[in-house]
């Protein structure tokens, strides 16, 4: 610290370094200043020079560090999670852009709550919900293994046989429900073709 002088009259006990500046003369720059650590209330010993210069705030380089931590860190918004009613904070940054976001406390609890069936908000009447019965189904499988047999597991758009191959209805799944399970209204299509809507000639 330099020239300390004597401890009994350059020491002065204060926590405001304001204070400290205003009660120590200016030539004095080497006098001990004992402090009070804002973080962890610890007494510790620094200089006015060090305050001068923003120095000398707090007792070791931890409490800096959690200081400055406390400084940077935004505040939290204080919500009420829906489904188990506790309180949790969220920063405004979580909560923008995301659809439906600072509902829950947590992924846990938004799945013990999720709303299936006719709570559901998209609800649409049971209609994705029997297109899915029926593709699981041991018909449905049924359908598509006799598409791919009578077109020998080969592309009719490009020709190429076997790989990753799909049983795409000519006539479509939603609008045509009576022809579904029809062999006639199904063709096999390499995934590339499906995917890029490439029809074999004459369908």
């Amino acid at each position: 610290m330099g020239r300390l002088g004597s401890f009994e009259e350059n020491t002065i006990i204060c926590g405001d370094a304001i204070e400290v500046m205003a009660q120590l003369p200016e030539a004095c720059v080497d006098a001990i200043v004992i402090r009070i650590c804002p973080v962890c209330g610890t007494q510790f010993q620094t200089t006015r020079n060090r305050i001068k210069f923003g120095r000398g705030i707090h007792c070791s380089r931890k409490c800096q560090y959690i200081s400055n931590g406390e400084k940077l860190r935004k505040p939290c918004l204080t919500l009420v999670c829906k489904g188990c009613g506790k309180e949790f904070g969220r920063l405004p940054s979580e909560l923008k852009n995301k659809n439906g976001g600072g509902q829950y406390c947590s992924t846990e609890c938004a799945y013990q709550n999720k709303k299936v069936g006719k709570e559901a908000a998209n609800w649409q009447g049971g209609k994705v919900e029997g297109n899915e019965k029926i593709r699981k189904s041991l018909e449905y499988k049924e359908w598509r293994q006799g598409v791919f047999e009578r077109d020998n597991y080969t592309c009719r758009a490009c020709g190429e046989r076997g790989g990753k191959i799909h049983a795409h209805h000519i006539k479509s799944f939603a609008e045509h429900p009576e022809l579904r399970l029809d062999i006639d209204n199904g063709v096999t299509l390499c995934k590339s073709c499906h995917k890029e809507g490439v029809m074999p000639n004459g369908l």
